[in-house]
């Protein structure tokens, strides 16, 4: 069951392989680090008591979970159940769940509350790191709360909001350069509130939806257990038309930031880059950050996994979402978009690594796979162990003798370091090669079992291609 269910978000299409009460999940992380998240299991066709469903990691301990539906949903002439779930997957590698019916009632049905009592409406959500803060009547982002500094991160006053700019099309080409801004207006009349949950135990959720013109925004904001980040995922609607002599439409976001900022940081391949505050949008892969005037300021970092023009500026960062050009094509964005970006809190004087590694889980969400195997029900297969690089990529060679990989690899922080790689099976061989893949004379390397030590220099990146046992 479930034959392209979760495909459009390029994800692993989530086919349940096996039947029966008892259903195993292997969860894949990609980054090289281990990571502890929130994943989302699809259970097909599960005929057991839904009062007695328990989740178990591969050493049999319980995981937590929460039921994402009332009860089961309807596909194609099948059922399906969504839960998410704690996990703890090891880097380069995967985790196993364990799903299965108990004897003992694990979730027992509690009487509903008096619909008579009326509460007021308050938006907020908290978890170890975070306390967000919604306006009731806007929806916009009025309050993020660093718990850990008790630090404010969003002016006070200025809510992180959507906004609808009219760009002026005076320039050469619309698709190629952002216009001045002629007129903003807040997304902010006539909300509707569809959900509200704050009180999910691994997940918290407000989906809300506001109108722009002919077109609709969906809008979900969730915080999970355990994260520093704030994640919005928005389904856009858009039939906004740009028009010569009109302008361009353009859907932003907007967050204004509660510390004076002297610069911004952005990720760029292979490294990051500080630029001023300027009213300009500028490129970057995947993040942008304040850099605070007081060094002892808990900074925040808008991350985002499909939309790469920043603009930060006036102790503010922006985001661009959706630009209505009409040039060269005249319609190129009307239709569904499926927009993601989070809001996280990043500590103080985080580093470039630390920076690069939280954007790269945000953007790499752990990918789920049901069935069986043949292999260990926990594996590894490789890990950063230590040093101040990135990991930007993990290939085969273009002319593969044997088992061999390469690792691409870039410093991070401006100062020379070695890094440890640990495989999970004896290295027989490594060298530093050029892009070509051809070897070359290059930094330190060691060889010692299973482990690769490698120099690397200040601002460089580099190419290792090794040979495993």
């Amino acid at each position: 069951a479930g034959v392209g269910f979760g495909v459009e978000a390029f994800h692993l299409a989530q086919v349940s392989h096996a039947g029966g009460k008892t259903r195993l999940f292997h969860v894949f992380n990609p980054a090289a680090w281990a990571r502890q998240e929130v994943v989302e299991l699809v259970v097909w066709d599960w005929d057991g008591d839904l009062a007695r469903l328990a989740v178990e990691d591969e050493h049999g301990k319980p995981a937590a979970y929460q039921a994402l539906d009332a009860g089961f949903n309807d596909y194609w002439g099948h059922r399906y159940l969504r839960l998410l779930v704690q996990v703890d997957a090891p880097a380069c590698g995967y985790a196993t769940l364990v799903l299965k019916e108990t004897e003992a009632i694990v979730d027992g049905h509690s009487f509903p509350r008096d619909p008579r009592v009326e509460k007021p409406e308050v938006y907020t959500m908290q978890n170890e790191h975070l306390q967000v803060s919604f306006d009731a009547v806007t929806c916009a982002l009025v309050s993020m709360v660093d718990r850990a500094s008790g630090a404010e991160l969003v002016s006070p006053g200025k809510p992180a909001i959507f906004r609808r700019i009219q760009e002026d099309d005076k320039v050469m080409g619309t698709a190629w350069v952002v216009g001045r801004y002629m007129s903003v207006a807040p997304l902010q009349d006539a909300i509707q509130v569809l959900k509200f949950d704050g009180a999910g135990p691994l997940r918290q959720t407000l989906v809300y939806q506001v109108e722009t013109g002919s077109s609709k925004l969906t809008v979900t904001v969730s915080l999970d257990a355990g994260s520093q980040a704030l994640r919005y995922a928005v389904e856009a609607d858009w039939h906004e038309l740009g028009k010569k002599g009109v302008g361009v439409p353009q859907l932003n976001f907007i967050l204004p930031l509660a510390y004076a900022c002297r610069a911004y940081r952005y990720d760029i391949p292979f490294g990051a880059i500080e630029r001023p505050g300027q009213a300009l949008d500028v490129p970057a892969s995947s993040w942008g950050m304040g850099i605070p005037v007081d060094a002892g300021q808990p900074t925040v970092q808008i991350i985002s996994a499909d939309r790469y023009a920043f603009r930060g500026i006036d102790n503010s960062l922006a985001l661009t979402l959706i630009r209505s050009s009409y040039d060269p094509d005249p319609y190129p964005e009307v239709g569904m978009h499926a927009i993601v970006f989070a809001l996280r809190a990043a500590g103080r004087q985080p580093s470039n690594q630390g920076l690069i590694a939280a954007a790269y889980d945000a953007t790499h969400p752990l990918d789920v796979f049901s069935g069986a195997g043949s292999q260990p029900i926990r594996h590894s297969f490789f890990r950063l162990e230590s040093g101040q690089v990135a990991v930007s990529a993990v290939k085969m060679p273009e002319e593969a003798q044997g088992r061999q990989i390469i690792l691409r690899l870039y410093e991070t922080e401006g100062a020379a370091t070695a890094a440890t790689l640990r495989f999970d099976r004896p290295v027989l061989q490594a060298e530093w090669v050029d892009v070509y893949e051809v070897p070359i004379p290059g930094g330190e390397l060691e060889v010692d079992g299973a482990v690769v030590k490698a120099a690397i220099g200040a601002n460089r990146a580099e190419a290792l291609r090794v040979t495993l046992g």
